[in-house]
């Protein structure tokens, strides 16, 4: 958002920065006897992935430590989703797919701190000689936290589940994503 030629001080809305990426994905696996057969057009796995950056304003703490926050979203597009389900009669998993658009998203927050300390060191003459008056090295500590929220968490309805009952007479449970 910065202008081309400022005038006059940086505004708060020039120091936001926005980026935007998209991938979209068409792959099929097929016998060229299968070719344009019924079901055919069933076997295309496809997608598209949107991703946001959004960069907010750094700024200094205590003169020397620079601050960095930023928020990342992330949405998927599907053109179907797998649903599973225990088939009691066959004693196996059985799937069904269902066509039609499906999105998931997700997205975090973070906050990174960084700072430079620099040091001199006069090294020892008998092991330098003349060539050598000072060495400098600068040391770059860092730290960042990141929030993501569990998108496994049930209100999200990302994943799915069913139970059957083993042929040992246990009971298990079966997560998965559905896409």
């Amino acid at each position: 958002f910065k202008r081309k030629h400022r005038v006059g001080k940086e505004k708060f809305y020039e120091k936001f920065s926005l980026g935007y990426n998209t991938a979209f994905q068409n792959k099929i696996n097929f016998k060229a006897s299968e070719f344009n057969k019924p079901g055919f057009w069933d076997k295309f796995q496809n997608g598209m992935t949107h991703t946001f950056q959004i960069g907010l304003p750094n700024f200094t703490a205590f003169k020397y430590i620079n601050i960095t926050p930023s928020f990342n979203y992330t949405e998927r597009w599907y053109s179907y989703k797998i649903d599973r389900m225990w088939d009691e009669e066959r004693m196996r998993e059985r799937q069904d797919t269902t066509y039609g658009f499906n999105r998931v998203y997700n997205y975090n927050l973070a906050v990174s701190a960084n700072t430079k300390l620099y040091g001199f060191y006069k090294p020892i003459k008998a092991i330098f000689g003349d060539k050598v008056q000072m060495i400098r090295h600068v040391f770059t500590p860092s730290v960042s936290y990141s929030l993501t929220p569990d998108f496994g968490d049930s209100k999200y309805g990302y994943y799915k589940s069913y139970t059957y009952t083993d042929s040992q007479g246990e009971v298990r449970t079966v997560d998965y994503s559905p896409y």
